[in-house]
């Protein structure tokens, strides 16, 4: 699976850059998850493992599942804490379970 910046799939990303965001309001990010594999991906979870612990970082509707070559968007929404006074960039962890269907010869 693969990161990227906007729907049309052309660059790529590893970190998420969320920049700084004034205290007090909100920043949502859309990032497209692209299953780049012959599997069906189920029951996706997702985490930020490096995140500070003073932010909550939220998903909006992710999917849980993803078709072989398929995109999916994913929005990020922050609201930093009084305590967090620099930009945010971080990386987000995808599990799940891959499932391969055989083809049927005819």
């Amino acid at each position: 699976m693969k990161l990227f910046e906007s729907v049309d799939l052309k660059k790529q990303i590893k970190n998420i850059y969320l920049g700084q965001v004034e205290a007090g309001t909100t920043k949502e990010l859309k990032v497209y998850l692209f299953n780049d594999t012959d599997a069906l991906f189920t029951e996706l979870k997702y985490s930020f493992p490096k995140v500070p612990k003073t932010e909550t970082l939220v998903l909006i509707d992710p999917p849980t599942t993803i078709e072989p070559h398929q995109a999916k968007p994913i929005t990020i929404k922050w609201k930093p804490s009084l305590e967090f006074r620099k930009a945010l960039e971080l990386q987000l962890e995808i599990t799940g379970k891959e499932k391969y269907i055989a083809k049927r010869e005819e």
